[in-house]
């Protein structure tokens, strides 16, 4: 989702978990290890092709 309502679903690869990410917030990751892309509500969510960032505190929408 984009604009002041902006959330992800990240993947920690290193760790193989996901999480819901809203920018600015990233002291409220909770980390699962389920797939959260299979989620009916997310797949109509835009892909962002798996784009990688080293540093979520460095995303801003």
């Amino acid at each position: 989702m984009y604009g002041l309502d902006a959330k992800f679903v990240v993947r920690d690869n290193e760790r193989n978990l996901q999480s819901i990410f809203v920018p600015g917030r990233t002291q409220d990751l909770v980390w699962v290890s389920s797939d959260l892309a299979n989620d009916f509500q997310l797949k109509v969510w835009p892909n962002f092709e798996n784009e990688t960032v080293d540093n979520l505190e460095s995303v801003a929408f």
